[in-house]
């Protein structure tokens, strides 16, 4: 229980001094990571595309601070409508 509240200190602590030392609304990556889960912070994933060499789906995750998630929504989903990267599957 100890090593995850410390967990949970550390990754909080990041998210937070990456978005107030570089005056952002939310941190924005390729993929997913655990970030979300470790910090308990919110993030929303979008779709990308495929990846050039190995057509894989591909997503960004859209990761803020506590209660931000009417930022993180308004971010990703202006860029998932600019970015049209969604894959219908094929069956």
């Amino acid at each position: 229980l100890h090593e995850r509240v410390d967990d949970l200190r550390r990754s909080r602590k990041a998210v937070d001094d990456c978005l107030k030392e570089n005056d952002l609304d939310c941190i924005v990556m390729l993929g997913w990571n655990d970030v979300p889960p470790l910090s308990g912070y919110p993030g929303i994933s979008i779709p990308a595309g495929r990846g050039k060499e190995s057509g894989q789906p591909m997503g960004i995750t859209f990761v803020g601070t506590a209660f931000s998630e009417p930022v993180l929504i308004k971010a990703a989903s202006g860029l998932e409508a600019a970015l049209q990267g969604r894959i219908p599957p094929e069956f």
